[in-house]
């Protein structure tokens, strides 16, 4: 596997857009981003301050994948639930549902209109249910 340098930057909710939705589940909120030459990681924490779930975006293809405009989700908390993405206003999703955690969904990839904000929304599911994580914001 190769390794990756990565930055971590704590974010407010200024610096990321995050003002008007992190009032959806406080506790959740998408707090820390990692960047690589590969994709930004933001990583959601759950109430007890570990790791829940992890969103990675690729907005320009690079040397790791030969897609821009991709993203996949990363089921990081062994609660017996899965987490799911969707991008709004697409029809394209990844989902860890299924699979034991830690497991990553597959990368969701196709042509956005470029230097335009899209979001992501961010479920843990289980069977039918589905609970809201976060919004998170991404540029194409």
């Amino acid at each position: 596997m190769r390794k990756r340098n990565t930055v971590a930057v704590v974010l407010t909710a200024l610096a990321t857009g995050l003002a008007g939705v992190a009032g959806t589940v406080p506790a959740h909120a998408a707090d820390r981003v990692q960047a690589s030459s590969c994709y930004t990681t933001y990583v959601i924490y759950g109430d007890d301050g570990y790791p829940l779930a992890r969103l990675d975006w690729s907005a320009n293809p690079n040397d790791c994948y030969a897609k821009g405009d991709s993203f996949r989700v990363c089921d990081l908390g062994k609660d017996g639930w899965g987490v799911e993405g969707d991008l709004r206003g697409t029809s394209r999703w990844s989902s860890t549902q299924g699979h034991d955690s830690p497991y990553c969904g597959g990368w969701s990839s196709g042509d956005l209109v470029e230097h335009t904000p899209y979001t992501v929304d961010m479920y843990l599911v289980k069977g039918l249910d589905s609970k809201p994580l976060e919004a998170i914001p991404v540029y194409s």
